[in-house]
């Protein structure tokens, strides 16, 4: 049997902790196989700063992120994205040069 994990010890990863953002890293990986809909895989993790226990102990795969914006993002919802080429804007925000062009070009208007 093969298991597959979203991230790996030592990984430095984000949650939620008493309504605050914390940075934590994988310390453990626990997997709990039996061939049921009871299988699954957690994470144990310490804090990021100065710490060298297990201060964050069964960890589900939905409670952690890769990046505080993504999980940020995911409590405040999808930033609308622009469409424009080359462009990285969210949420009518930091538009390319490229992306202003192509936009006045169509509407003759700025952003």
């Amino acid at each position: 049997m093969k298991f597959e994990t979203r991230f790996n010890i030592g990984d430095e990863v984000w949650l939620m902790k008493n309504n605050k953002p914390k940075k934590v890293i994988i310390s453990a990986i626990q997997i709990f196989y039996v061939n049921t809909n009871q299988d699954r895989i957690t994470y144990n993790a310490r804090d990021a700063l100065d710490s060298c226990w297990l201060d964050n102990t069964y960890l589900q795969d939905s409670q952690l992120y890769k990046t505080k914006q993504g999980m940020l993002s995911s409590l405040l919802g999808t930033p609308s994205r622009c469409k424009g080429s080359n462009c990285r804007a969210l949420d009518g925000a930091g538009h390319s040069v490229e992306c202003i062009a192509e936009h006045e070009k169509a509407y003759g208007a700025h952003l």
